[in-house]
C-alpha cells in the first residue's frame, strides 16, 4: 500500500488491510487443536476430489502429506496410510520417503 497525500483514504485502505490479517490470524490460530486441523483437511481433501472428478482440479498434492501427518498425530494410523497410499497415486516420488519416514509412524 502507498500514501498518496490523502490521509483519510489511507486510514480507511489500512483498517481495511489490518481487519483482513486480524480474520486470517484467528483462522491461522483454530489449527492449534489437531481436531481442528483434521476436519478443516478432510474438508479440503473432498474438495479436491469433487474438483477433479469434474476436470476442474489440477493443483499441488502437498495437502494430502499434510493431512496424512494429522491423522498419524490424532491416533489415526490407518487413515494416514490411506491418504498417502492416494497420494502415491499422484505423485511418483512419495515411495522412497515411505520407505525412510512413515514406518516410524
Amino acid at each position: 500500500m502507498e500514501y498518496v497525500g490523502n490521509d483519510s483514504i489511507f486510514r480507511e485502505e489500512i483498517f481495511k488491510f489490518a481487519t483482513y490479517a486480524l480474520k486470517y490470524a484467528e483462522s491461522l490460530i483454530k489449527f492449534q487443536s489437531l481436531n481442528y486441523a483434521n476436519w478443516e483437511f478432510v474438508k479440503l481433501l473432498w474438495l479436491k476430489r469433487f474438483k477433479a472428478l469434474r476436470g476442474k482440479w489440477n493443483g499441488p498434492v502437498h495437502d494430502y502429506y499434510y493431512a496424512a501427518m494429522i491423522k498419524f498425530l490424532i491416533g489415526n494410523y490407518d487413515s494416514g496410510v490411506r491418504i498417502l497410499q492416494k497420494w502415491n497415486l499422484r505423485n511418483g516420488t512419495r515411495d522412497e520417503w515411505m520407505n525412510k519416514i512413515y514406518m516410524t509412524f
